[in-house]
């Protein structure tokens, strides 16, 4: 069975909201092989993609020297990792990037995948997420213990509601 490296940093960090969009497409939950805190160096967390579906702006990153996204890593087979790909619209809405991430053990996990979106989609402006989906996000930096400035950093973020 093949293994896929995955880094998630947006809602699909969130179990239940995952299990969600699962179900709701008569899909099997996705079941990671494994899961664990990481962070991708060099990138910065934005809103600036409108998800219709969402209703707002959703999680996307872009290079940024110094700067770090915080997300869990996940094992994911096959199957699971189509998954993903079906949700993030690929290769029309996100586009796969392989990444290295640095693992709460101090790790190098190179030929991570994840996702950012297409430049066409990009805009060049924030694209306030709602109040909910960013609250997905926040749960997940405090269920996982993210750096304490990462998660008032996600708080401060400038929902439409």
């Amino acid at each position: 069975m093949k293994v896929v490296r995955y880094f998630a940093y947006g809602s699909n960090m969130h179990e239940e909201d995952l299990k969600r969009w699962c179900r709701e497409r008569g899909y099997r939950p996705i079941r990671p092989l494994k899961k664990e805190v990481a962070v991708l160096k060099d990138y910065r967390l934005v809103f600036n993609y409108y998800s219709s579906t969402r209703g707002g702006g959703v999680a996307n990153i872009v290079e940024s020297e110094g700067d770090e996204v915080w997300g869990i890593l996940m094992e994911l087979n096959e199957k699971d990792y189509k998954k993903i790909m079906k949700k993030e619209g690929a290769p029309y809405c996100y586009k796969e990037i392989t990444v290295s991430v640095i693992a709460r053990d101090g790790r190098t996990v190179h030929d991570v995948k994840t996702f950012k979106v297409v430049e066409e989609l990009e805009e060049d402006r924030h694209v306030p997420p709602t109040r909910e989906y960013l609250n997905l996000l926040v749960e997940v930096a405090e269920k996982y213990n993210f750096p304490e400035w990462y998660i008032r950093m996600l708080r401060s973020i400038k929902t439409k509601d």
